[in-house]
């Protein structure tokens, strides 16, 4: 019986049938793989990214501060004699 069935298969195409449906299953199944990989390399590269711009704008922060303060330190200095004339 089992015998009959798989000739009666064979003459009608569905065994045929069965191994392209298979083929493209183990295809599909392939290529989401493969997507999910560059999907998660994407995101990981990008995430990177934004830690260093993070970095490099903590940093331009932290210059500017220095420089603000430095300005400021030197301008007081500048006009001490300036509040000291009439003493």
């Amino acid at each position: 019986m089992a015998k009959a069935l798989g000739e009666l298969g064979g003459l009608l195409g569905v065994n045929d049938i069965v191994a392209a449906t298979a083929a493209k299953i183990t295809e599909l199944e392939t290529k989401t793989t493969t997507s999910l990989a560059s999907l998660e390399t994407k995101r990981v590269n990008s995430l990177s990214d934004v830690n260093s711009d993070r970095a490099t704008a903590l940093a331009d922060i932290e210059s500017a501060r220095v420089s603000a303060i430095n300005q400021v330190s030197g301008a007081g200095a500048s006009l001490h004699p300036f509040f000291t004339v009439g003493i």
